[in-house]
């Protein structure tokens, strides 16, 4: 396996078998990939023991905050949320099973307001993801918003939500809200939206406040990408016995900023949700951090760029070792190997798409 700043990663069983002990044994796995993508057979016993997780890693899990009932409540809060936007739409989402669908142009003024917005209560940035998230799911079912005058509007009531969840406390940028959104719209009128109204008022936010919890029936927290990835890091460390642990807060930090373009320029719809983009990340960034073979997931080209530049002829990852990550994604994800490639295979090809566009 390739050596990623002076470490091996997964080179030899021999560095994680004393670690697996404290997996419990269980039923064996079998999966194969395509033709003309390397063959793996997975032997390795699975963590699970008669379909149930052992006692110690559930409590490794609940530690972290990512147990699988975590993960079945986040499915959940997302698969209803796109499910109630989804009877609203009259068409079916035509996305294609290789990209993800491109956002409409009026779209990037609402990214460009939450940027200034965000920052201006300020939030963290992954909140920045947050407040588009509920701007997607929002305009599912108010598809007229994007075009809208009252766009400047809709976006300061979302940060004033998103705000609201971060502290119960009342801060002074909350209140100045109205007016840092108003300067925002009146560049946006005299530079490319003369439509939109140029204040925005106290009321304004309130009964745009108030229409966007009715729409998504005051289920506001749906989790983001970052919510995803930070849960499926943890989780993947735990079902890998800590052997990814040097890497998977550089796996976050990277599929953040990922993240952060695919939001910009792709919106959230009801074929694909959040879930799909954060494990098509996650398997994107363990091979541009040579631990998993581009072969296994049947890749030519990435999007991004191998970390530490790309080396040719590289040791491939032990046949033993890649059976023991497979089985720890599975686990971790609670997806399939064909599932992480088809969610692999839209992230990388959409931000190809992407890089070839700037």
């Amino acid at each position: 396996m390739a050596t990623l700043c002076g470490r091996t990663v997964f080179g030899d069983m021999t560095n994680v078998a004393e670690d697996m002990q404290h997996c419990a044994p269980g039923g064996t796995k079998g999966a194969s990939s395509d033709s003309d993508s390397l063959k793996v057979t997975k032997k390795r016993k699975s963590a699970l023991v008669g379909g149930k997780l052992s006692e110690k890693m559930q409590d490794m899990l609940d530690d972290q905050a990512a147990s699988d009932e975590v993960l079945a409540s986040m499915r959940s809060i997302e698969a209803n949320a796109l499910w109630r936007a989804g009877l609203l739409v009259e068409t079916a989402d035509k996305v294609s099973s290789e990209t993800l669908p491109r956002a409409a142009p009026s779209r990037n003024f609402a990214a460009w307001m939450f940027g200034h917005l965000v920052e201006h209560v300020g939030l963290p940035e992954p909140r920045w993801l947050d407040a588009m998230h509920i701007f997607d799911i929002y305009c599912l079912h108010r598809p007229e918003v994007p075009e809208s005058a009252s766009l400047p509007a809709v976006c300061t009531a979302i940060t004033r939500l998103v705000k609201k969840m971060d502290t119960q406390i009342p801060e002074e940028c909350i209140g100045t809200l109205p007016c840092k959104a108003s300067s925002l719209a009146q560049w946006l009128q005299r530079s490319a939206c003369p439509h939109f109204d140029a204040w925005v008022t106290l009321e304004d936010v309130n009964q745009h406040e108030a229409d966007i919890l009715g729409a998504l029936g005051w289920n506001i927290k749906l989790p983001t990408v970052q919510d995803w990835m930070i849960v499926l890091c943890a989780r993947l460390n735990v079902f890998t016995c800590n052997g990814l642990k040097h890497l998977l807060t550089l796996v976050t930090q990277n599929s953040f900023l990922h993240a952060r373009v695919l939001a910009t320029h792709c919106p959230t719809n009801t074929a694909v949700g959040s879930h799909r983009v954060a494990q098509g990340l996650l398997c994107l960034n363990l091979i541009c951090a040579h631990v998993l073979p581009a072969e296994t997931f049947g890749l030519t080209e990435l999007a991004t760029p191998p970390w530490g530049g790309a080396a040719a002829g590289q040791p491939q990852c032990r046949q033993e070792s890649l059976e023991f990550l497979l089985d720890g994604l599975e686990d971790a994800t609670g997806s399939d190997i064909a599932t992480l490639q088809a969610d692999m295979h839209l992230v990388n090809e959409t931000l190809l798409i992407l890089r070839a566009s700037n």
